[in-house]
């Protein structure tokens, strides 16, 4: 029979329950399990459960115009 223990990576406390963490930078990939003291960083980023999305950015292209659209732009600027 085999049992396994699954302790923070940090403390090693048998005693404390853990979460798992997978944090991806720049195609590195490093899975850690963290108690609530030592995950709580990481918590603080991620918003302790709350799903926030980021706000999207705008292009940096600008708006695509017609040929048209530019030419009554000068002439509304002009008079």
């Amino acid at each position: 029979m085999k049992v396994q223990l699954v302790v923070c990576d940090v403390c090693q406390d048998p005693q404390r329950s853990t979460t798992p963490y997978a944090i991806t930078s720049e195609g590195r990939r490093v899975s850690v399990d963290l108690c609530a003291e030592h995950g709580e960083p990481l918590q603080a980023f991620l918003g302790e459960g709350n799903a926030k999305t980021p706000k999207p950015r705008p292009s940096r292209r600008g708006r695509v115009m017609t040929m048209e659209e530019i030419e009554q732009r000068k002439q509304a600027q002009a008079s």
